[in-house]
């Protein structure tokens, strides 16, 4: 059975945010940079591959290519994939 993702309002604007200053650095970067990400994302339907848990029950998936990490929870109840951040790797920030 595959999951549904849901990608948060934050999680959508750091994508858009990290899209915009790749694609100032070269043109056609941000849109490699955010179809990279989207397609890690929805490599979590399938719920084969579990990434290292970051903590309690957030896991991070690293982006190919990209410094960027993928925070997410799995909610099996609703069979759910919740993204609930999308930050360079050297970012800090709490996450709920």
């Amino acid at each position: 059975m595959s999951y549904r993702i849901e990608i948060s309002v934050e999680a959508q604007e750091e994508i858009l945010v990290a899209k915009q200053w790749y694609e100032k650095q070269q043109i056609g970067l941000g849109e490699d940079f955010a179809n990279t990400t989207i397609l890690h994302i929805d490599s979590l339907k399938s719920g084969i591959v579990e990434f290292k848990v970051a903590f309690d029950d957030v896991r991070r998936m690293l982006v190919k290519r990209f410094p960027y990490v993928v925070y997410y929870k799995r909610i099996e109840a609703t069979k759910t994939v919740k993204v609930i951040a999308v930050l360079h790797e050297r970012q800090q920030k709490e996450l709920k």
